[in-house]
């Protein structure tokens, strides 16, 4: 008796064993149509996209981003700012944003665009502007790239509205991307809302002039911020009091292969006076994310750039998917070193030399504003 009954216990623990292991398949994989959808929505160029539907539950502030491809477009989902969606024209080549009227939103003074581009060299895309009442169309930039060396994948962010370039967003407005011919160069778009601070940021030093604070922190000054199709390179040498900063090169800089098959750039100078500190500065493009820059001072390594600081949303971080998924920072970033005063001579030989990380992307990488800061 006492058999039958452990064999009846034995063959129920056995039936239910299956449905347990069921339910938790069930919990851990849940089936399609419950997976949150992608941020990403496809663009349909029948179908102009919906705000009732597409609306996001962010803030007044976020952003809006199309992205391009050679076959197709996808946009961010439609912030509460936006109205209507973005507009692709591939025979005028131009990209449309519609901006909002001041009486649709209340926190909003200013747009800031940042575009990221391949950069041949041909001078980049084109920003217009086009207000409802008005017929004239404004060039807010001529061209967002340069004109002569080709960077490769690069970045360019302006403010819409300035005190100096006659825009108006009190009744909305058009603005367009256009690069003509080369529409498919542009890798994508970002319209991001801003606010004038109330009261005004106290700024130090009688040259600067921020017109942008970013969300990293990073400032954009007014040359490039107002579209200035060629912002300067450098600035001049200069001495305040014990503080003095020499130009080693006003020239965009590219690395090249040696004897040895390292990527390097050399720079020489001569020092009449050692100095108590001494910092390195510059800009940085086509670095990807995983490699880095080396640099030695007479022979003697010195150490690595430093970069600075950036967000994992910001428009500029690219990943690029072939051959390999490598994340890529757009654009030029600001890079520095400190370099102890015991390496100093009379003359001085400064190598640059680029470490490429596992799996990285060989881009073309450039220097610029290549600067010393010295302290006597």
């Amino acid at each position: 008796m006492n058999c039958c009954v452990w064999f009846l216990i034995i063959a129920v623990i056995a039936l239910l064993q299956p449905a347990m292991s069921r339910a938790e398949e069930a919990e851990l994989h849940p089936p399609a149509s419950s997976v949150i959808q992608p941020f990403l929505a496809p663009y349909q160029e029948t179908a102009p996209q919906d705000p009732s539907e597409t609306q996001l539950l962010g803030d007044e502030f976020e952003p809006y981003k199309v992205e391009l491809s050679a076959t197709k477009e996808e946009a961010t989902l439609l912030p509460r700012w936006v109205s209507k969606g973005f507009k692709i024209d591939e025979k005028e080549s131009t990209i449309e944003f519609f901006l909002p009227a001041h009486s649709e939103q209340s926190k909003i003074d200013t747009f800031v665009l940042t575009v990221v581009f391949y950069d041949t060299g041909d001078g980049g895309p084109r920003i217009e502007w086009k207000g409802p009442k008005n017929k004239k169309t404004i060039r807010l930039c001529s061209g967002l790239g340069i004109t002569g060396t080709p960077l490769g994948l690069n970045s360019r962010t302006i403010q819409i509205q300035t005190e100096t370039n006659g825009v108006d967003l009190i009744d909305g407005g058009t603005l367009t991307i256009r690069h003509t011919g080369r529409l498919r160069q542009i890798v994508s778009a970002t319209l991001r809302p801003g606010h004038f601070l109330q009261p005004p940021i106290a700024v130090l030093g009688k040259k600067i002039s921020p017109s942008i604070i970013d969300e990293s922190l990073n400032v954009i000054e007014q040359e490039v911020a107002d579209g200035d199709s060629s912002p300067s390179l450098d600035k001049n040498e200069e001495k305040n009091r014990n503080l003095s900063t020499k130009v080693l090169s006003r020239e965009i800089e590219r690395f090249e292969k040696n004897e040895n098959d390292q990527e390097v750039f050399s720079k020489s100078m001569p020092l009449t006076k050692r100095p108590k500190a001494s910092l390195l500065y510059t800009d940085l493009q086509g670095l990807d994310l995983t490699s880095s820059i080396e640099v030695e001072l007479n022979g003697t390594l010195v150490g690595t750039l430093n970069t600075s600081f950036f967000r994992l949303d910001a428009p500029e971080l690219i990943l690029e998917k072939k051959p390999i998924a490598t994340f890529e920072l757009a654009g030029w970033q600001r890079a520095h070193l400190f370099i102890p005063p015991s390496l100093w001579k009379k003359h001085n030989d400064f190598t640059f030399t680029i470490k490429r990380g596992p799996n990285a992307t060989p881009t073309k990488v450039h220097l610029k504003n290549l600067l010393l800061e010295l302290l006597y």
